[in-house]
């Protein structure tokens, strides 16, 4: 299944090279006219000079990648556990219901996004962000602990509109709050973090919590709500806090940038 599903993803590669135009890059340039050339720690200096608002995000979107990998990875085996879903019956399930409701809700995110840009709140992404991650905590919280079964399976299908649907918005984000000739390296420090400890931790902390905490494999649907609640919860406190220090201007950012 794997090979059968990756494959059309291979003939759509190829064909963007025929159907999508690379748009001809901007090179820096200093007052003398010599490329500009950023390493990492020209980076890392930039970022710790503006450290509360790069901490806020990136720990808002690092906490919010724990809670989705650990329920994603946790929810198949809970659905074969407390509801006697076959493997493929628990496949078809959160498949159908991320692919229903994932692509719309990511879609929305961007369009929210983007209102509220236009009607002058600089923090669009961030607000969208919340509300996302809100939704998450919602349906993950209550959908694993629930005693109603079909509400239960409601909510781990609403999953599906809150889970990694707002990566377009936070890659967006720090594409904003970056200079230009930094966004690159930026995001690859953001998606190093974040995966380390999405996919490193987060399914791991459901496993430890089940194990160690409430000692029964019948409590996994209590270990996918309580991680959760420790993820999501500061990741909304953290992107509501980055709010404060968005610069309204965003021309700023450039003009900082040349100072290095």
């Amino acid at each position: 299944m794997f090979i059968v599903v990756g494959l059309p993803g291979l003939f759509l590669a190829l064909l963007t090279f025929l159907v999508i135009r690379e748009p001809k890059r901007q090179v820096a340039r200093d007052a003398a006219g010599h490329v500009e050339r950023v390493n990492l720690w020209d980076v890392l200096r930039y970022m710790w000079e503006h450290r509360a608002l790069y901490f806020f995000v990136m720990a808002g979107l690092t906490c919010y990648a724990m809670g989705c990998y650990g329920a994603l990875s946790w929810m198949p085996t809970f659905l074969q556990r407390f509801y006697a879903f076959q493997p493929s019956e628990a496949g078809r399930f959160l498949g159908t219901s991320s692919l229903a409701l994932g692509i719309p809700a990511t879609l929305l995110s961007g369009i929210a996004a983007d209102k509220l840009l236009i009607r002058g709140r600089n923090d669009g992404h961030l607000i969208v962000g919340a509300l996302y991650v809100t939704g998450f905590l919602i349906c993950g919280a209550i959908a694993p602990i629930i005693p109603d079964r079909d509400l239960s399976l409601f909510l781990l299908a609403g999953i599906g509109l809150f889970t990694f649907t707002w990566t377009g918005v936070s890659s967006a984000l720090l594409q904003i709050i970056t200079p230009q000739r930094m966004r690159g390296q930026v995001t690859a420090l953001n998606l190093f973090v974040g995966g380390f400890a999405g996919v490193g931790m987060g399914p791991t902390a459901v496993g430890v919590t089940t194990d160690y905490f409430f000692k029964s494999d019948q409590s996994v649907g209590q270990s996918i709500a309580l991680v959760g609640i420790v993820t999501a919860v500061p990741a909304i406190i953290f992107l509501l806090l980055a709010r404060k220090y968005m610069p309204a201007d965003m021309s700023k950012i450039e003009r900082a940038a040349t100072a290095h």
